[in-house]
């Protein structure tokens, strides 16, 4: 919808495109549905427009320059018919984004009602990334740990080893052989809604967790494409979410990092320290 919003407004309003960072913001959306034309914004004072403005919560005062500025310079000018067109295409549109933009903003309220009711939320929260939960990002954060939460499900019974889970995740490549011939192809059979989840989240990771960006770019070095990097990551977040799944535990990055040392100590012909760093 935001596109299409767009893609309107770069025939009949243009200006506004470089005003407004993100067009389905309620600033965006209450300016357009207030001053459809320059010429509409152009009726009010400056005084005035700044008065109207804050009273509409537009309160930015670099936008509110940006658009004192807009003010004296006169628009590009096109054809009165076809702005009379796409004015009221970009006024339908701006009435739709509100009302889904309202009922999106209904429907995470209540995920965040959902998580906070359920037993396993501090498990998933806890995770790198999804614990922050007070600051700008917070409901980014409950939405994808729902999304997580929601594909692991409750009934841990469903799966005897994180092997059984991988397959539905989509981490685990498929393996071919023919003879002497073997190769490993991408896995397309997946819950591809899992998948999605996983990588997100695995993206997300890479600028709250050391070892995650230094496991991602070792792999993009060795040629791997982003989503194959990222595809790896998941696979070794998922091992991790599992065990904490399974044993009803918080993500708890000293210690992932101690088992993770202890186990590279115990392979033959290893050189523990280089690999750790």
């Amino acid at each position: 919808m935001t596109s299409q919003l767009r893609s309107c407004l770069k025939v009949c309003y243009p200006e506004v495109c470089d005003l407004f960072d993100d067009l389905s913001s309620p600033s965006a959306l209450t300016f357009l549905i207030t001053f459809p034309t320059w010429e509409d914004l152009k009726k009010k004072s400056e005084k005035k427009l700044i008065q109207f403005l804050k009273k509409r919560k537009i309160t930015n005062p670099v936008l509110l320059k940006k658009i004192i500025e807009h003010t004296h310079t006169p628009p590009i000018p096109i054809d009165h018919v076809v702005k009379r067109a796409k004015v009221r295409q970009m006024l339908t549109l701006v009435k739709q984004l509100i009302s889904l933009c309202q009922q999106i903003k209904e429907y995470d309220q209540e995920i965040k009602q959902l998580l906070d009711k359920h037993e396993d939320k501090d498990i998933f929260l806890s995770l790198p990334c999804l614990h922050c939960r007070y600051d700008r990002q917070a409901g980014a954060a409950e939405n994808l740990a729902s999304r997580l939460l929601s594909q692991f499900g409750d009934d841990r019974s469903r799966f005897q080893s994180v092997s059984e889970l991988r397959p539905m995740a989509g981490t685990a490549p498929v393996t071919k052989q023919s003879g002497k011939y073997k190769y490993v192809i991408f896995r397309f059979s997946c819950r591809k809604s899992f998948r999605n989840a996983l990588q997100l989240f695995s993206f997300s990771s890479l600028t709250k967790c050391k070892w995650a960006a230094l496991y991602y770019e070792k792999h993009r070095e060795m040629g791997k494409t982003h989503h194959h990097a990222l595809r790896l990551l998941s696979d070794k977040w998922i091992k991790i979410i599992f065990a904490m799944w399974q044993n009803h535990l918080e993500y708890d990055e000293n210690k992932f990092l101690a088992d993770k040392f202890k186990h590279m100590m115990d392979q033959p012909n290893n050189n523990p320290v280089l690999e750790y760093a």
